[in-house]
């Protein structure tokens, strides 16, 4: 619609011109079926009440990198571990080793992918916690987690440009 209202402008002047453009976009359901910006609903999760209650986990890349990133609701705690790959049983050695050092969670929201693998869905049951993925194509529903991706990428592209280990950096930048 901004597009149409735009282009309209560069070409002609008349009175009535944006409300006449959004009558027609609106109406149009070829325009409503290609919309890229169709806005969902947005899923929230209640306040956690205790520390490593609820987590958000996803794994990014970088420099052809796979890490894990966890963090927590509460007091938006980042924690960045390499992954030697993106498998269900990766993922699993790593949460592991975080929740022997933190403790289990309630819940952990995610993304699917493996996430929802049925690998997984065993981890999470013989462990006890609770796995939330978001929908499929609509990362946002994980906002939390893909926030901290963007922080996480930033984190690692500056120890990477400044060729300083990543955890030295976490260390001297006062953690994340």
């Amino acid at each position: 619609m901004e597009k149409c209202k735009m282009r309209a402008r560069s070409v002609v002047v008349w009175p009535g011109i944006t409300k006449q453009i959004e009558n027609i976009v609106s109406r149009c359901r070829i325009c409503e079926k290609y919309q890229h910006n169709r806005k969902e609903t947005l899923i929230t999760y209640p306040v956690s009440n205790r520390a490593w209650e609820k987590i958000a986990a996803d794994i990014l890349t970088f420099q052809r990198v796979d890490y894990l990133l966890v963090i927590y609701y509460l007091s938006n705690w980042i924690e960045l571990v390499r992954l030697s790959g993106k498998t269900a049983t990766d993922v699993i050695m790593k949460l592991k080793e975080n929740f022997s050092r933190n403790g289990i969670p309630e819940i952990l929201i995610s993304n699917n992918m493996p996430f929802n693998s049925v690998l997984f869905k065993e981890f999470a049951k013989e462990w006890d916690f609770k796995v939330v993925t978001s929908r499929p194509r609509y990362a946002q529903s994980n906002g939390l987690a893909e926030r901290g991706v963007k922080i996480g990428k930033n984190i690692l592209r500056k120890a990477w440009e400044q060729k300083i280990d990543i955890y030295i950096y976490i260390y001297i930048s006062d953690g994340i």
